[in-house]
């Protein structure tokens, strides 16, 4: 009885143990899950770095919920001492962000830890250690980056190349190159275009827009070498030939934007065929010291769909705009409302958009903002008083008016054909009708001409009915002419023959 009793009370402790270590993992599990934000790869660059250098800690998030969210980070040395610490907060998804340590030519460092914190929770921690330079080694250091990047703009980079003596080199070969991630994946570079010369190098570039975006971070790193080749034979004040060396460094740049909060915004959110005209601004802020060139496009498109594809564009216009320094201002224009067939006669959904070209000295595009307005509605209560581009009424007139010219016309010949005796007296006929016609044409076609000119944005591009009758009111005017020069001819011909 009594070994039944010990047996199930070792049962009983048995079970109390599982259950503890059950609840203890548990517990673990949701502090980890607690703890953790997001994921960063943030590490050092390099596993080592040369006394001289720039060590690099950098990486991305990899939790787009952590944008916004303010970070540290800071860089220790192997003593615990506080070297260095920046604050900012966390970017968009994948967007490179870190902090850089110049290590000083000649210290006691022997290694670098550098920690990301979050919202005060440690994210993120690597080490490096840190070497005296020897022969075979080539320290870069004083790396300095152009002080306001921007895109479509040259800049420049400069760098300190001296040997691991402290001997400025000359006649290094580097190779540039930037990316806009930690593995330093290239999205640009030079290779091997620039050569060291009495202990520095400099190179610049131009920032492309296929390349580089703004408001990013950028790792621009760069390589040099010496050989005891011809063409890669470095030297010192001191010496002939240095023979084979290599270094490198990298640094962390940031791309200022060109402009800051740009928008699209309209003047009302509802509109009517009475309004004539829809305002449509980009509200830009330039936070610079210096005007900026711009020319902005406009243009507002309207449908009853939900399908973006589905909306026409009823009115554009492109202007050459500027903005100054420390300046935020509406950029706006007038845009026609147009009563076209796809939006006549219905309560019609509408957006607004603006491309905000940057222009540089050259009046040259080099970097867009492209924005688009809320939603705004245009309720057209008429069904087809204008066709597409164009206005019913006005293209009905010019075809009338045409019409009404050659009608003119053929009368005037057949005037001269049949009644020439009273019409044209004799004696110089030909001048005198020739004259006549001449006048008449001019004449006719002044006022249709200024007409067209006022209204060429609407008869372009009037409906496939109306461009019928166009043409054939131009076959019937150009038909007019013909037959009106073909009696002027027979006419002059028969009174010559008369006065023979």
């Amino acid at each position: 009885m009594e070994k039944q009793k010990q047996q199930l009370q070792s049962q009983s402790d048995s079970r109390e143990q599982l259950l503890k270590v059950a609840f203890l993992t548990v517990f673990l599990f949701i502090l980890l899950l607690t703890s953790v934000s997001a994921a960063y790869n943030h590490e050092f660059i390099e596993d080592s770095y040369v006394k001289g250098s720039v060590a690099v800690f950098t990486g991305v998030s990899n939790n787009n919920a952590d944008s916004g969210d303010p970070y540290e980070i800071c860089i220790y040395d192997n003593t615990g001492t506080e070297l260095t610490c920046d604050t900012g907060t966390v970017p968009s998804l994948n967007v490179l962000f870190g902090h850089s340590y110049n290590i000083p030519l000649t210290t006691s460092i022997t290694s670098l830890t550098a920690n990301l914190t979050v919202n005060s929770g440690l994210e993120a921690e690597d080490t490096t250690t840190v070497v005296t330079a020897n022969n075979g080694t080539l320290v870069l250091s004083n790396i300095t980056y152009s002080a306001d990047p921007h895109v479509g703009k040259v800049e420049s980079v400069r760098f300190a190349v001296i040997d691991y003596l402290g001997n400025k080199v000359t006649n290094a070969v580097c190779s540039i190159l930037s990316s806009d991630s930690s593995d330093l994946t290239p999205i640009d570079g030079i290779f091997n275009g620039v050569h060291s010369y009495d202990g520095f190098g400099a190179f610049s570039k131009l920032l492309i827009t296929q390349a580089y975006s703004e408001d990013k971070n950028y790792i621009v790193e760069i390589g040099c070498t010496c050989s005891d080749g011809v063409d890669r034979n470095c030297f010192t004040n001191g010496s002939a030939n240095i023979g084979n060396q290599i270094g490198r460094i990298s640094t962390l740049f940031y791309i200022h934007p060109w402009l800051e909060n740009v928008n699209t915004v309209t003047n009302k959110s509802y509109y009517t065929l009475d309004d004539d005209y829809i305002t449509v601004c980009a509200n830009v802020t330039n936070n610079h010291t210096f005007r900026i060139p711009l020319d902005i496009v406009y243009n507002f498109r309207c449908g009853t769909s939900d399908s973006a594809t589905d909306r026409v564009v009823i009115d554009s216009l492109e202007e050459s705009r500027g903005i100054s320094g420390e300046t935020t201002q509406n950029q706006c224009a007038e845009l026609k409302i147009i009563n076209k067939m796809s939006i006549a006669g219905k309560n019609n959904s509408c957006y607004a958009a603006t491309e905000v070209h940057v222009l540089d000295e050259l009046d040259e595009k080099i970097y867009t903002y492209s924005t688009t307005s809320s939603e705004f509605y245009l309720y057209s209560d008429i069904a087809a008083v204008e066709e597409e581009g164009g206005n019913f009424m006005d293209a009905l007139v010019i075809f009338l008016v045409i019409i009404g010219y050659a009608l003119g016309l053929i009368y005037c010949s057949y005037q001269i054909f049949y009644q020439k005796e009273t019409v044209v007296p004799k004696g110089r006929l030909w001048e005198k009708v020739m004259l006549y016609f001449i006048g008449f044409t001019v004449l006719s076609c002044l006022p249709l001409y200024g007409y067209y000119v006022s209204l060429s944005s609407q008869f372009t591009a009037i409906t496939p009915f109306l461009m019928t009758l166009s043409i054939i009111a131009f076959l019937v005017y150009f038909i007019g002419i013909s037959y009106y020069v073909i009696h002027v001819l027979e006419t002059t011909a028969r009174l010559n023959e008369d006065e023979d």
